[in-house]
C-alpha cells in the first residue's frame, strides 16, 4: 500500500456485526435449550428418594449457570456489535479524512497528513498548509474514535472472559450424580 493509499482506520465492521450476531443467536439457543431442560424437569417430579432430590437439585443448579451463560452470550454478541457500529463510524470519519487529504492534494502518513514529494506553485503549497490541520483533525478524531470503540470492546471481552471462566467452573463444580 503507498502511503497516499493509507486507510485512517482499519477493520471490518460488517464481519464484527455477524459475529455479533452469532453469539447473540447461540445466546438465544442456549436459553431455548435451557428453557427446554427446565420444561423436562417437573417429569423428574415423580422420581422419590435421595436421588431424586439430588438429581433435581443438581439439575435446578445447571439450570441457573445455563441461563446465566445464555446471558452472557447474548451480552457478548451486543458489544461485539456495538463496537462495529462506532467502528464503522471511526472508519467513516476516517475515510472523510482521506477523501479530503487526496482532494487537498495531501498524503496522510503513519497517522499524519503532510504534503507530497515534488514542486508544488507557492497558491498550492499555501492551500495545502491551510488545509492540512483542519484533515489533521479529522485523523485524530477518526482514530481517537476507533481507540476508544477498540477499549470499550476489550474491557467487555475481559469481563466477560471472566463471567464465561467462573461459569464453566460452577458446571464443572456440580456432581454428576
Amino acid at each position: 500500500m503507498s502511503v497516499s493509499d493509507e486507510v485512517v482506520v482499519a477493520g471490518d465492521p460488517a464481519s464484527c456485526s455477524r459475529l455479533g450476531a452469532v453469539l447473540r443467536h447461540h445466546g438465544s439457543r442456549l436459553g431455548e435449550r435451557r428453557n427446554e431442560l427446565a420444561g423436562a424437569q417437573h417429569d423428574l417430579s415423580a422420581w422419590s428418594g435421595e436421588a431424586g432430590d439430588a438429581a433435581r437439585g443438581r439439575l435446578s443448579r445447571q439450570l441457573v449457570v445455563l441461563a446465566a451463560c445464555a446471558d452472557a452470550l447474548d451480552r457478548a454478541g451486543a458489544e461485539v456489535q456495538r463496537y462495529a457500529t462506532d467502528l464503522a463510524e471511526a472508519k467513516a470519519l476516517g475515510h472523510r479524512a482521506e477523501q479530503s487529504a487526496r482532494a487537498g492534494g495531501l498524503r496522510i502518513a503513519d497517522g499524519r497528513v503532510v504534503e507530497p514529494w515534488g514542486v508544488a506553485s507557492s497558491a498550492d503549497a499555501e492551500r495545502r498548509l491551510a488545509l492540512a490541520p483542519q484533515v489533521q483533525a479529522v485523523v485524530e478524531a477518526a482514530e481517537a474514535a476507533a481507540e476508544r470503540a477498540r477499549t470499550a470492546v476489550q474491557r467487555a471481552s475481559l469481563e466477560l472472559s471472566e463471567i464465561f471462566a467462573a461459569q464453566s467452573r460452577q458446571l464443572r463444580a456440580i456432581p454428576p450424580q
